[in-house]
């Protein structure tokens, strides 16, 4: 019984040196974590950067969360930037905040899940101030063991000491050499000026598909290539040396092709000079003739459908013959719906012919029988003039010309006078009126010569006015007759007189 009691009081004893020692040992484990910067010293020159990384290291032991503030003399350095890039945080309680004027560093974050590593918690950024000594030290931090009761397991936390030297200023760095002037190049040759003494103007179709291009060769100018194509955009690459001033070409096919030239010097190939040249050499490929309105083919003005086809270089006009008269050109673009109407047809059967004549002048003939049929034209009475037209004297005319009628007149009654009283005196004064009558004849002969130069200018003027009225013809008539009678007149009258007087 005895035996058995010490033996308990041995157990009991043994089991609370066992549980001593376990607390001791947890207890000792319990705070083992650190917090350190990472460099923990260095040495730079004034106005140089670096970086200093706060670390944790748990000692092995799980933590998930850490609070700090460090403290920097603000003379010596200044904070640039605080990081978190690579923090073993994810969880910010606190952002990291910094002061350049206090000189302090502040954060707290943690980690939902447990780390045991040495980690980095943020990354900050120092500007080294002025020469000397300059510190980081922690002035206030915890780690939070992840044991579900948030134990503080700080340990340790040592900061940096940092030596700062005056930088030299670096030395002055002698002026480069001068580069030397760089070479002359000679410019590439521009595109060639391309025309066609065969085909003159590129906006205009041609039925001759055989000519020459031409383009002056300028000096420096050692080869040329050449293309005829019908892409406009195609690269020439038929070359010749020495450079030629013209290429002939001949069968060309229709459409529209693109004739192209390059020029080459010393410094390689130059722009590239297009020309356009359009073929047509076939006639349209149809042409009807037909009337606007087949039920009614007798018309007194029919109306005639022009239907033609080119399909290369397009109907340009139609040329429209009725009963083999001369042909009328009719531009295709000032017809409307294709129709175009015949005018003042007479009545009857009539045969048209017209040609379609395309851009490049190739022509298909048609013909049509047609029929026109209508009232005829009504008779024209002649107009009644009035009075005032009837009696009216030709502005033409004037007062010059009556005043010479009138003295045409008198000239013809004084010889008609003179003569019948030298016939009553003659018995009488025989030989003294042979004098006196042989002198006034030959007044009277140039007298009236000179009034028939006159009149015969009247007449003259009349004759040479464009459009004569009615009344004027009449009068021009009546003036020649008055002076062809007068003449004849005066002649015999003079010839009876000198027959008298001999």
């Amino acid at each position: 019984m005895h035996m058995r009691r010490r033996s308990t009081v041995q157990l009991r004893f043994m089991s609370f040196v066992t549980a001593l020692v376990a607390v001791f040992g947890v207890a000792q484990g319990a705070f083992a974590a650190t917090l350190s910067v990472s460099p923990a010293s260095g040495n730079y020159g004034t106005g140089d950067s670096f970086s200093v990384k706060v670390m944790v290291d748990g000692g092995g032991q799980p933590m998930n969360a850490v609070e700090a503030a460090l403290r920097f003399d603000p003379a010596a350095l200044s904070v640039s930037r605080v990081s978190k890039d690579g923090s073993v945080f994810s969880l910010w309680t606190a952002e990291p905040t910094y002061s350049n004027a206090q000189g302090t560093i502040s954060f707290g974050g943690g980690s939902p899940t447990p780390f045991t590593k040495k980690s980095i918690l943020v990354d900050i950024a120092f500007r080294a101030l002025k020469e000397g000594s300059a510190t980081v030290s922690f002035s206030s931090g915890s780690v939070l063991a992840a044991d579900g009761q948030g134990t503080d397991i700080l340990s340790e936390k040592p900061g940096g000491n940092y030596s700062i030297a005056a930088k030299a200023a670096p030395p002055h760095p002698s002026p480069p050499p001068s580069a030397p002037a760089p070479p002359t190049i000679s410019p590439l040759p521009q595109a060639p000026a391309i025309g066609s003494p065969t085909h003159k103007d590129a906006e205009k179709w041609y039925k001759e598909n055989s000519g020459k291009m031409t383009w002056p060769v300028p000096d420096g100018v050692s080869g040329v290539r050449l293309i005829f194509d019908k892409n406009a955009k195609a690269m020439p690459k038929d070359v010749s040396a020495p450079a030629p001033a013209e290429k002939e070409f001949s069968q060309l096919g229709d459409g529209i092709w693109y004739f192209a030239a390059q020029f080459q010097n010393a410094n390689g190939w130059g722009a590239i000079g297009r020309r356009k040249i359009m073929i047509d050499t076939a006639p349209p490929t149809s042409f009807t003739i037909a009337l606007e309105k087949e039920e009614s083919p007798a018309l007194p003005a029919p109306a005639l459908v022009l239907d033609a086809i080119d399909e290369v270089s397009g109907i340009a006009q139609y040329e429209i013959s009725v009963d083999g008269g001369a042909p009328v050109r009719v531009l295709a673009l000032e017809l409307k719906n294709k129709t175009y109407t015949l005018a003042g047809l007479p009545n009857g059967a009539h045969k048209i012919v017209a040609k379609a004549v395309d851009a490049a002048g190739n022509a298909l003939e048609a013909d049509k029988e047609i029929t026109t049929a209508g009232a005829p034209p009504a008779e024209q009475k002649p107009k009644e003039k009035n009075a005032d037209q009837t009696n009216q004297t030709p502005s033409y005319f004037g007062l010059y010309g009556w005043i010479v009628i009138v003295a045409l007149f008198v000239a013809l009654a004084g010889v008609i006078g003179f003569s019948g009283y030298q016939k009553r005196r003659f018995t009488d004064e025989r030989e003294k009126m042979r004098k006196e009558a042989q002198g006034s004849v030959n007044e009277i002969s140039k007298i009236f010569a000179a009034l028939r130069e006159e009149v015969e200018e009247q007449i003259n003027a009349f004759d040479k006015k464009p459009k004569l009225s009615e009344a004027e013809k009449q009068i021009l008539g009546k003036l020649k007759d008055a002076l062809d009678i007068a003449e004849e007149f005066i002649d015999k009258e003079i010839e009876g007189i000198n027959k008298f007087l001999r």
